[in-house]
């Protein structure tokens, strides 16, 4: 089908005649706006009217204002006042000397020492600075030079002492203060001062541009119209001079000689008080009466409108090391600009509609902008707006449709797709319309054909006819969002779902399954190592010999959503996202957001013209900025400082180290990374050295620490921006945590002294107790010999030797017992043989210990007859020949038993006497007798006290008392207690209640 056809056509041809505006003249507007950051006193500036910007060699940035003294690192601002140290009100002008001191002149004669993190005045020893002084300058040698504009005096201080040199009278010699304070009368006036080659100063005054050096002082140039007034001057590093005199900008070679003159409009009527160079090599111009100009490629430009400081004096320009150019403005505080070049346009500006959504160029250098409200053009930076034809025709055309998509064809027709129509616009200016479903995607092959992408079907054109593709009939079930010609001839096709290769008779599509996507291809290109390039709704895929790569948040996207790709001449890839424009620079992704100019977030198409121009469209605005100036190939890394250190939220540190007590080992250290063109992109690494094993990445200014063990630590932070190195070497802060009294070294040497004199103590207190208690054993074991000695004794007592020898006597008188008499004399001297043999020993068998038991107990019997019983009870387990017991032990009891309790009864009684193991290590010992009793024994003792009965049996009861001490003894002498209890045997029966004696004692 023809583009339009039959009646329709000459219908619509004459509709758009009558209409008159088949070709309507667009309309021009302003060339854009150049992006810019302004701080004023809602950033923390410390007033809004700025006299003077400086960067220190630090980097840091200041401004003297009308109201105090502000420092910057690009994040914030340190103002400072009066409890830092600051006695002036207005800053007039700074200096740095070589180490590294900031001197700060200010409008009441005071001037200012920033150093090593203290603000002082400094005194000049013969009174105030004069107060004239308008400015600053520390010279080659650290002399520092206060420019006293109105007496024409350049007031110099060096080692406390106050010079002079006077363009009257050409000297320069001691002056005391009262005449630098403004009693000395000129009639020049020095306007501006620079260093010169060496320690020579350039001076420009009213009376022409000076030069003061080691030889005095002399004209710079001696052509009359030099020798007027000189409004300003800077010096390139080249060497060049620039002087500002009236309308007009001279340039000197370094001998002094006149090189070119600048003129414009902008500075008539007008004098240049400022000429800047920056490391582009451009020279920003301010004047009295004009704002701002910039000299570019020898040519003037005024940048006021663009920047929108047409009515705002500004009051001094600086160029920071990076190429930003800081204006400081009279009330406005204060303007950044990064970049020149740059451009933002909106509706302001003609755009029709502020959301962007296709661009491309025509033969002619024209750009064509679709917008969400209609179509405009941009030539020589103006934007011009297309009026399209209006009709009442069934297919209404109407100027503020959306376009979808732009193409220029090989003869230059541009061809414009719209939702429901397309238009083709010829060279002429012709408008006409194409009979065909509205199109997504106008692609312009390497062969300049156009393909068409629409809702429905795809077309190819071919001499102003829209042809079906045939070889896409494959794609009638899918959508195409985006086309690209591969340098083999394939066709790669950005789909809904996914992309597709397709060639002369077959198609491939890629999905997740071959590592591609699976969301919607926006835009597809190639860059020069051959590598196809696909932004997708989830991320940026890369295909190279049939290999899939995906590039995400992980890589530096900001976003995944990809919304456009393009190519710039040096090879950068540029990707368009929904939060951002990126920068593709080998393996590196650099962000550029609205911080970095852009006017919106949200990304819909990019496009790099003939010219190597990269334009932007965004939902709020087109952006246009230069590749080559956006991005350095390599950026210097910034500077980084560490600031302070707050603990229990107080600063406990300025750039100096940090002790601190076990009980604040919780704190808070705050540095900085200097950069002013992007400081949103500066990214940390930290380092605690001695807790951290690696590098810390993160984008805070701030980090903090908790509860650190003592110990001594270095913090060391470093810093990129965009593709920079890491600083290097890296920022340095030591950190000693002290350890708390118990862990230092005095209270360990004590603690152990101590702990030496305690188990010194502890071993001399156990040696002594041990030498005590080896006394106290000798001691008890002479106890108990001598106990024993007397337990010997009571055990063969007179009364008991009498009444043997009695009842032996007695059994030889009757002579029918003599055979008892013999006996008993046999057993008697066995006895006391046994007795007597076991005097030498400290402990017997408990079978020897029965035997002398048996042996008395049976003299016993023999003596007291039937009034006598007693038996004796042994376990079966019990092994008598292995158990050993002190001699002497049982006897006692038993002899008191039978003394006491069965001796006093007429019909006699029973001894019983039971020997059993409580424990492993425990005998116990039972004798039981149903005598007479305890208490009844008692009273017969003490009526018989002096019977020889009550005797014996006082001895008996001796033997028990002594045994009771050698069982206490034998107490003291072992762990386990042994103890003896006497009681009734039978507590009921009052006749004979008897006697129960039980022995514990240790095995």
């Amino acid at each position: 089908m023809k583009v339009a056809s039959g009646c329709s056509t000459l219908l619509l041809m004459l509709c758009l005649v009558l209409c008159g505006n088949l070709a309507v003249a667009p309309p021009s507007f302003a060339g854009g706006q150049i992006p810019y950051r302004q701080y004023t006193t809602d950033h923390g500036l410390a007033h809004s009217t700025v006299f003077r910007s400086f960067q220190d060699s630090r980097g840091y940035m200041w401004f003297g204002t009308e109201y105090g003294l502000s420092r910057f690192d690009g994040r914030r601002f340190e103002n400072f006042e009066w409890y830092d140290g600051f006695k002036a009100r207005q800053v007039l002008g700074f200096a740095e000397t070589s180490d590294g001191a900031v001197w700060i002149n200010t409008y009441d004669g005071v001037v200012h020492k920033y150093h090593r993190g203290r603000l002082q005045p400094v005194q000049d020893g013969g009174g105030q600075f004069p107060r004239s002084a308008t400015d600053i300058y520390a010279g080659g040698d650290d002399t520092i030079w206060l420019i006293s504009e109105l007496s024409g005096l350049l007031v110099c201080l060096r080692n406390d002492s106050i010079y002079a040199l006077s363009l009257d009278k050409g000297l320069h010699y001691p002056m005391p203060a009262s005449y630098v304070r403004g009693k000395l009368e000129s009639t020049s006036r020095i306007n501006d001062v620079k260093p010169g080659p060496g320690n020579s100063l350039l001076i420009a005054s009213s009376r022409g541009a000076y030069l003061y050096d080691d030889r005095g002082l002399h004209l710079l140039n001696t052509d009359p119209e030099l020798n007027g007034i000189i409004s300003g001057l800077d010096v390139a590093p080249d060497g060049s001079i620039w002087l500002g005199v009236y309308e007009s900008l001279v340039r000197l070679t370094a001998n002094g000689r006149i090189q070119r003159r600048y003129t414009h409009g902008l500075l008539r009527n007008s004098f240049v008080r400022q000429a800047i160079m920056d490391p582009f090599g451009q020279i920003w111009v301010g004047g009295k009466s004009f704002a701002l100009g910039l000299i570019a490629d020898d040519t003037m430009q005024d940048l006021s409108d663009e920047l929108g400081v047409n009515n705002i004096e500004i009051n001094d320009i600086c160029i920071d090391r990076e190429g930003n150019a800081w204006l400081a403005t009279f009330g406005a505080g204060l303007y950044c600009v990064p970049d020149v070049h740059r451009r933002n346009y909106t509706s302001d500006h003609g755009l029709s509609n502020e959301n962007v959504i296709s661009i491309t160029e025509d033969q002619d250098h024209t750009l064509w902008l679709g917008t969400h409200k209609g179509l405009c053009s941009l030539r020589n930076l103006e934007i011009g707006r297309i009026s399209l034809p209006k009709q009442n025709l069934e297919a209404v055309l109407r100027s503020d449709r959306r376009i979808e998509s732009l193409g220029v064809d090989s003869s230059g027709g541009v061809w414009v797709g719209r939702h429901s129509e397309n238009l083709l616009i010829d060279k002429t200016g012709s408008i006409s319309l194409i009979d065909t479903v509205g199109m997504y995607v106008f692609y312009a092959d390497r062969s300049g054909r156009i393909l068409c992408a629409g809702i429905e079907d795809q077309y190819e054109i071919v001499n102003d006819s829209i042809l079906a593709f045939d070889s896409l009939a494959l794609l009638k079930p899918l959508r195409v969002y985006a086309m690209y010609r591969h340098r083999s001839g394939a066709l790669w096709l950005g789909l809904e779902s996914g992309a597709a290769r397709l060639t002369d008779d077959s198609l491939r599509v890629y999905t997740a399954e071959n590592n591609c996507t699976d969301s919607r291809v926006n835009a597809i290109c190639e860059d020069r190592q051959g590598r196809l390039w696909f932004a997708a709704d989830d991320g940026l895929y890369c295909r190279r010999q049939d290999t899939w790569r995906r590039y995400g948040r992980k890589d530096g996207l900001n976003h995944e959503a990809c919304t456009s790709l393009a190519l710039d001449n040096s090879g950068t890839l540029w990707i368009g996202t929904i939060r951002g424009l990126h920068a593709m620079l080998d393996s590196t992704i650099i962000l550029f957001n609205k911080q970095r100019g852009l006017l919106a977030e949200e990304v819909r198409t990019t496009y790099v013209d003939r010219s190597n121009k990269l334009w932007v469209g965004t939902t709020s605005g087109l952006s246009m900025l230069r590749p080559q100036r956006a991005i350095q190939p390599v950026r210097p890394a910034p500077p980084v400082y560490i600031n302070s250190v707050a603990a229990f939220g107080r600063t406990v540190l300025e750039a100096r180290g940090l002790e601190l007590g076990h009980d604040s080992a919780s704190f808070e250290i705050a540095y900085a990374g200097i950069g002013f063109n992007h400081p949103e992109s500066i990214v940390f690494q930290h380092r605690l050295v001695g807790f951290d094993n690696d590098w810390q990445t993160s984008r805070s200014w701030t980090r903090d620490y908790n509860n650190l063990a003592p110990g001594e630590y270095d913090f060391l932070l470093r810093a990129r921006i965009d593709n920079s190195p890491w600083s290097d070497p890296p920022a340095q802060l030591s950190i000693v945590i002290r350890p708390p009294f118990w862990q230092t070294w005095w209270f360990r040497s004590i603690s152990l002294l101590l702990l030496l004199g305690a188990v010194y103590g502890a071993a001399r207190y156990r040696v002594e107790r041990r030498r005590r208690r080896e006394m106290e054993q000798l001691e008890i074991r002479n106890q108990m010999m001598h106990l024993e000695k007397r337990a010997l004794d009571a055990s063969i007592n007179p009364h008991f030797m009498f009444n043997a020898l009695n009842s032996i006597q007695f059994f030889f008188n009757k002579r029918e017992h003599l055979l008892h008499a013999n006996t008993y004399l046999a057993r008697f001297a066995r006895l006391i043989r046994m007795i007597l043999e076991d005097t030498h020993k400290d402990v017997i068998t408990m079978e020897e210990e029965l035997q002398r038991l048996r042996l008395y107990l049976e003299l016993e019997k023999m003596r007291l007859g039937e009034r006598l019983d007693y038996a004796i009870e042994l376990p079966d387990d019990l092994d008598v020949d292995a158990i050993t017991i002190p001699m002497l032990i049982i006897q006692p009891y038993v002899e008191n038993a039978i003394w006491h309790g069965i001796s006093p009864l007429k019909e006699g009684g029973k001894v019983s006497i039971s020997i059993k193991a409580a424990t492993q290590h425990q005998l116990v010992i039972e004798i039981v007798d149903n005598g007479i009793g305890v208490r009844a024994s008692k009273a017969m003792r003490m009526e018989n006290s002096l019977a020889d009965d009550a005797l014996a049996a006082e001895d008996s009861s001796r033997g028990m008392s002594i045994t009771h001490e050698r069982l206490d003894l034998l107490s003291r002498l072992s762990t386990q207690h042994s103890d003896v209890h006497i009681g009734d045997a039978a507590p009921g029966n009052t006749e004979r209640p008897g006697t129960r004696v039980v022995i514990r004692m240790n095995i």
